[in-house]
């Protein structure tokens, strides 16, 4: 699972300000990306409801979303057209090392995620729904909330 919110830590905030620019090595790459809203929705029903205790939910966004996906949505959403730029892999390891990650971690949560993400990290599942009684938070929604980050 990975947050909506990562997109704030990405370094993409200050390039889209300062640049109107994302890079990325793998801008095809999909992710079921969740709001972090809906992790806690779904929370607070498995902690007040019956019916939850040893469950497990694996939690997920409405939609499978690429880089260059989420780009297109921060651009429609700020009202800024948004270049992205296709880095390489040697490019993103040394711009992860500047930021104090190991090598390991670099190859395994960056490259290999990057290049072939697990079926798991884009399958979308309806497990928000079922829980909480209403849809998954889009993508979209997200960045209208956080738009003030991106312009």
């Amino acid at each position: 699972m990975e947050f909506m919110k990562n997109s704030l830590y990405s370094g993409w905030t200050e390039s889209i300000q300062k640049e109107g620019i994302i890079r990325t090595a793998f801008p095809d790459s999909l992710s079921a990306r969740i709001h972090e809203a809906d992790i806690a929705d779904v929370a607070v029903k498995a902690l007040t409801e019956e019916g939850h205790g040893k469950r497990t939910y694996e939690l997920t966004g409405p939609e499978a979303l690429s880089p260059r996906s989420m780009v297109k949505q921060i651009s429609v959403v700020i009202d800024k057209y948004i270049d992205l730029v296709e880095i390489t892999e040697e490019q993103v390891k040394q711009e992860w090392k500047c930021k104090g990650y190991d090598n390991e971690f670099i190859e395994y949560f960056i490259i290999e995620m990057g290049k072939n993400p697990p079926k798991g990290a884009y399958t979308v599942l309806p497990t928000v729904e079922q829980v909480t009684g209403k849809p998954a938070r889009t993508f979209t929604q997200w960045v209208i909330e956080n738009k003030h980050y991106f312009v």
